[in-house]
């Protein structure tokens, strides 16, 4: 279950796949293809199919 690409849970919002994290790590670095300030969200996960003990920190949203 941990390893591979799910199906998209929201097919009407595309998505990227990118490499995988290896959960050992403590961060993952990941290139945008957008401005910075052009990002309203970030989210990790937002159809919960990961076991993930922090959902907490699954997102990121700029400081206005």
């Amino acid at each position: 279950m941990m390893y591979g690409a799910k199906e998209n849970p929201f097919p009407q919002i595309p998505r990227k796949v990118m490499a995988d994290w290896a959960w050992a790590y403590p961060e993952y670095r990941l290139p945008l293809s957008k401005n910075l300030a052009d990002v309203a969200r970030i989210e990790i996960d937002p159809a919960g199919l990961m076991a993930d003990v922090a959902i907490e920190n699954n997102s990121w949203t700029p400081k206005p």
